[in-house]
């Protein structure tokens, strides 16, 4: 996994995890490299944003509640059909 960072005009940096499958353990992994990029450039990141085709857990909808209480939004195939 990797994550991107994007600024755009009104000045919202995004960190963006793009990954196949997504594992509970993968969260506190977002979260950290969002930390270091935090504290490495020193600019605040506002929104963390994981893209994921599959998430691979007994309870998917226990990663999401997970992620969305450590602020990460979690999108999933189903959720980019709905727009």
């Amino acid at each position: 996994m990797s994550l991107a960072e994007e600024g755009f005009k009104d000045g919202v940096v995004m960190a963006v995890e793009i990954t196949a499958a997504l594992k509970r353990g993968d969260l506190q992994v977002v979260g950290r490299k969002a930390e270091l990029y935090q504290r490495v450039s020193g600019r605040r990141i506002d929104r963390i944003i994981v893209v994921t085709a599959f998430i691979h857990d007994r309870n998917p909808a226990l990663v999401v509640a997970v992620a969305e209480k450590m602020g990460i939004k979690v999108v999933k195939p189903e959720e980019v059909h709905e727009s």
